[in-house]
């Protein structure tokens, strides 16, 4: 039984990666799953989103600008899609811009804080709008509905081996995941520019919305993370879009870029001053305020288990590559996790014991990472020492969340970390495996705990 529910997995990742997908096979064996139409599915999904991250509507100039810039690029998407759009501002301060089946787009109050121009705003709605009518979301929907049936009746002829499949499901969601957001991000950057230039603006705009986004990956990668998991950016993407500049007449590209609504200015971002020692006044961001933190887990690393060389708290997953605790050569007493791969295909990590977590809330995970000297093989979820959080139902697997942090290179210094994320409605519990993965070296893990974050 084992050997024929892995052969029904494997079939299904090979059919899937060789772009076949759903729509000649699991659409017609799955079809009484998918009866539900498109605009039914995309308003449970917009509905859930307004409830989870809340809607800005304070500013009525705002939303007549995004709505009138919008209402110029749906114009030319509703010539390859005949169904009903509608635009929503979000209050999160993350930068990101999303759509749901049934065209539904939202673009978040930080995106909007970054906008330098009218027509940067219309790439990234054009952007959106291509989602839609290339049908990315709902074919996404419909594969991970394929995937949970073939979870679900795995699970349920196979009781003996339910820690493997879900092993598999997590492997599954991230390899899919990254390869069907590329090649659906990659079409809709070019329908983004083309609608924008059809409305009137200047498809350069797409291009000073990728740089902007470049840059933020190094200065505020806490407010950019959303975005870059759902809309993963390259450089090779980048240049891509530089290149198809070329194929648009000067006049187009030529267009003034004019902001007619300075969002920034009108909603800056807050600041405040703090005098440091040298008496110095300095401007900082100021920290949200908060209620009293609720810890829902915490890992120190300062004491050992029932095995050598591993933390308490914490058991072995893949034994291939050495464990240890090492002492802070500076502070006394205080541990690290130690993890060694000897090989690149090896992967060794550690898991933590299953922990509380509340259904559709919103936490941060907090640590910190050190490596040392990594060489580096391509990996398909990425190289690097990382963080994997498993979300669970008192039932089954619910969601596996991509590796997080993927340090590199840390010069033997401990970088802090963080990670905020949306629990699943389902979600009762997590686990979390600390890893390095497509890489030989070793990394340092220390001080990891995960808060409930208090709106």
């Amino acid at each position: 039984m084992k050997i024929k529910i892995l052969i029904i997995v494997l079939f299904f990742v090979g059919f899937s990666y060789s772009g076949a997908g759903l729509s000649s096979f699991f659409r017609k064996v799955l079809q009484p799953v998918f009866s539900i139409s498109e605009s039914v599915i995309g308003k449970v999904v917009s509905e859930s989103i307004k409830l989870q991250q809340g809607v800005f509507d304070k500013d009525p100039q705002a939303t007549a600008w995004v709505r009138g810039i919008f209402d110029k690029v749906v114009r030319e998407g509703r010539k390859e899609y005949k169904g009903s759009f509608d635009i929503t501002i979000l209050r999160s301060k993350h930068v990101n811009a999303m759509a749901t089946p049934g065209g539904h787009i939202f673009v978040t109050y930080g995106l909007l804080q970054k906008i330098k121009s009218d027509d940067e705003l219309a790439t990234v709605l054009g952007h959106e709008v291509g989602h839609v009518v290339a049908g990315h979301s709902i074919k996404s929907i419909e594969h991970q509905v394929a995937w949970y049936a073939i979870m679900k009746y795995a699970k349920k002829k196979s009781t003996n081996h339910k820690s493997q499949i879900n092993t598999l499901g997590a492997i599954y969601q991230t390899f899919s995941s990254l390869r069907y957001s590329r090649k659906n991000e990659s079409e809709s950057d070019y329908l983004g520019a083309r609608y924008a230039a059809q409305a009137g603006y200047n498809p350069k705009g797409a291009v000073g919305i990728m740089e902007m986004f470049k840059s933020m990956e190094k200065k505020e990668p806490s407010r950019i993370e959303a975005v870059l998991r759902s809309h993963p950016l390259s450089s090779k993407r980048l240049g891509h879009m530089r290149d198809y500049m070329r194929d648009f007449p000067s006049e187009v590209v030529n267009r003034p870029m004019k902001l007619s609504y300075n969002f920034l200015a009108k909603h800056p971002i807050k600041k405040k001053e703090v005098k440091t020692k040298d008496a110095k006044k300095v401007l900082v961001p100021s920290p949200v305020k908060s209620k009293p933190k609720i810890v829902s887990y915490q890992q120190n690393f300062n004491s050992s288990g029932n095995r050598f060389g591993v933390a308490k708290g914490l058991t072995i997953k893949n034994s291939r590559g050495l464990f240890k605790l090492e002492e802070d050569k500076k502070i006394k007493g205080d541990y690290s996790q130690k993890i060694q791969a000897f090989s690149f295909d090896a992967s060794p990590s550690l898991v933590s014991s299953r922990f509380v977590i509340k259904p559709n809330t919103m936490y941060i995970l907090k640590g910190r990472i050190k490596t040392s000297k990594l060489k580096t093989k391509k990996f398909p979820t990425g190289e690097g020492a990382c963080v994997i959080l498993n979300e669970n139902s008192n039932r089954a697997f619910v969601r596996g969340h991509l590796p997080q942090f993927l340090i590199k290179d840390s010069s033997d210094q401990f970088i802090d970390v963080n990670y905020t994320f949306i629990t699943t409605k389902k979600t009762n519990f997590a686990i979390l495996e600390f890893r390095i993965q497509g890489v030989k070296g070793k990394a340092w893990f220390d001080d990891f705990l995960i808060e409930e974050v208090q709106k």
